[in-house]
């Protein structure tokens, strides 16, 4: 694994590790990944994008300014550095999808599963509100004209939310969404 000076990097299949020389490690697949940091760094010492690891989610929108960001866009462009340049690094600018409204019907239907009270999903809901879920869920299949794989993969990041709190879905079968074993 080709990696930067001052970083080593492992790799098994879809599965890396990225450690830093400080300490840092950031582990993942290539759709996932989350970072261990070293106790030391924790209370006071970090800040930005992912929070401030003081176990307080209401102050992890923090901007560089001291005050809290009332979006992820907004937080997102005040962390952007003075003289980034970077065409990939703009301020965010809103983009909705445009979507036959036909289609958006058939799209929400489709994505409604995540909200019904007697399928599969229903027994997180106490814990993990769908709505967020089902809005994003919307949007993502306009976005890519309803592709059953956009639909599987909202539906797995719900999964996983719900998964994190304790509480295992199965909600993949034959003829839907089914995972495939290498």
């Amino acid at each position: 694994m080709a990696t930067q000076p001052g970083y080593s990097g492992t790799g098994s299949g879809d599965y890396l590790t990225v450690m830093n020389n400080h300490c840092m490690q950031d582990h993942g697949t290539v759709e996932e990944n989350y970072i261990v940091v070293p106790s030391r760094w924790r209370l006071s010492s970090l800040c930005g994008l992912c929070g401030n690891y003081n176990q307080n989610g209401t102050d992890d929108y923090l901007m560089p300014n001291g005050k809290l960001a009332t979006s992820a866009a907004q937080l997102g462009d005040s962390w952007k550095a003075e003289g980034d340049d970077d065409a990939g690094c703009k301020p965010d600018e809103p983009h909705i999808p445009s979507c036959d409204p036909i289609n958006e019907e058939a799209y929400k239907k489709m994505c409604e599963v995540v909200i019904s009270t007697s399928g599969a999903f229903a027994k997180c809901h106490a814990e993990i509100d769908p709505e967020a879920f089902l809005k994003t869920c919307i949007y993502d299949m306009c976005q890519f004209h309803g592709m059953e794989s956009t639909l599987c993969d909202n539906f797995q990041a719900y999964a996983e939310a719900c998964r994190a709190k304790g509480i295992n879905i199965l909600w993949r079968n034959e003829t839907f969404c089914r995972e495939f074993s290498a």
